[in-house]
């Protein structure tokens, strides 16, 4: 859903979904039934014994959300399409004003803030960023230094500045990172008895 061709993010994400792109640039009948079938999925579940969200667990954000959503916390196609639409400028991205983007890439790609002023970072990608994910459950990522999700290269650059505020009740939080890297041919699994396209 994010533009490849486009002036202003185009080549970044091209860059960052070359493999997916590799797989259904050439098959639209593939690309839609995968489409589809994320749309299947929750954005995240709130169950009796568990809460589950894959990165970001904020309760403003998904009060704000919850009454465009389908039934089950879904996206609809329409709203796919307003979630993935970034924000034109910085100062609309970092402004306190929610946004179906903001509210969406919170709870699928976790909480970034802006970095002070003079600071700025090159990703994996070799793209400069000027926002940094953080440790929103952590409650002692207090400072850029020990909330940023960075290398620790990195990290010992950033500024001990104090007072960063996430707007989530951490101490509620209890938190499970996990993180992979799919090496090898995909494979499928399923959810709910729904098998996702290989």
């Amino acid at each position: 859903m994010r533009p490849h061709f486009s002036e202003k993010w185009g080549t970044k994400n091209r860059k960052q979904h070359a493999a997916f792109l590799a797989e259904v640039e050439d098959n639209p009948q593939l690309h839609r039934e995968i489409v589809e079938w994320f749309l299947t999925l929750p954005l995240w579940l709130e169950l009796e014994e568990i809460r589950a969200v894959h990165a970001c667990w904020h309760p403003i954000l998904m009060r704000y959300l919850t009454p465009p959503l389908l039934s089950g916390q879904r996206l609809s196609s329409d709203l796919m399409a307003e979630a993935t639409r970034e924000p034109d400028t910085e100062e609309e991205k970092n402004s306190p004003e929610p946004s179906i983007f903001k509210a969406a890439e919170m709870l699928t790609k976790g909480m970034e803030i802006p970095l002070p002023s003079g600071y700025s970072f090159k990703d994996k990608y070799d793209y400069e960023r000027w926002r940094v994910r953080v440790r929103w459950w952590d409650q002692n990522a207090t400072t850029y230094r020990s909330a940023a999700m960075v290398e620790d290269e990195l990290r010992e650059r950033l500024t001990t500045w104090t007072g960063l505020h996430f707007g989530v009740p951490r101490s509620q939080c209890r938190a499970v990172r996990c993180s992979f890297t799919l090496v090898g041919p995909a494979c499928s699994f399923s959810i709910d008895g729904q098998r996702a396209p290989a």
